[in-house]
């Protein structure tokens, strides 16, 4: 039974100029029964942004580190994330608000900073996903098996996600 030591979660958010696909709400990761915000210094989930990188724990880039790490106050265990869904919440600030998630990967390491688990949102890249009050809030993530993972981590050394 190991430690989290780490998420790190890799976004796309879609091109699609239309239908304002960036946002300024509020957007969560949920995993291993706890809810983590994803906000980096400066803009972040903007029209077109590949590979937007959001880390949690060791190497944290976020906001707020010490309130959105899954290390404190209570660890979470490698063994125990599949008991919990994983997904991501979007908090509109209002009804017209939405966001066009383009694509995503999130990845968790153990202890000893070795990959231990991978999730992915299978959202079409051509279309993307809408999250709003009138869509849906939340999107949940599968995970991904062994052999996927490998091609996940190829894909991501490029700064892009496809689901």
């Amino acid at each position: 039974m190991a430690n989290v030591t780490r998420i790190t979660c890799i976004i796309n958010t879609h091109a699609d100029a239309g239908s304002g696909a960036g946002t300024d709400a509020a957007v969560f990761l949920g995993m291993g029964g706890r809810e983590f915000r994803l906000d980096v210094q400066g803009p972040d989930f903007e029209r077109d942004a590949v590979g937007d990188q959001y880390t949690l724990g060791d190497g944290a880039n976020i906001r707020r580190p010490q309130e959105n790490d899954p290390r404190q106050p209570s660890v979470l265990k490698t063994t125990t994330l599949d008991g919990f869904p994983v997904y991501f919440r979007y908090a509109p600030q209002d009804s017209s608000d939405h966001w066009r998630l383009g694509g995503a990967v999130v990845f968790v390491y153990r202890g000893d900073e070795q990959l231990a688990n991978a999730y992915v949102a299978d959202v079409p890249a051509e279309s993307g996903i809408v999250l709003g009050r009138n869509a849906g809030e939340i999107l949940h993530l599968r995970k991904v098996s062994s052999n996927e993972r490998a091609a996940l981590v190829e894909a991501t050394t490029n700064r892009s996600v496809k689901s």
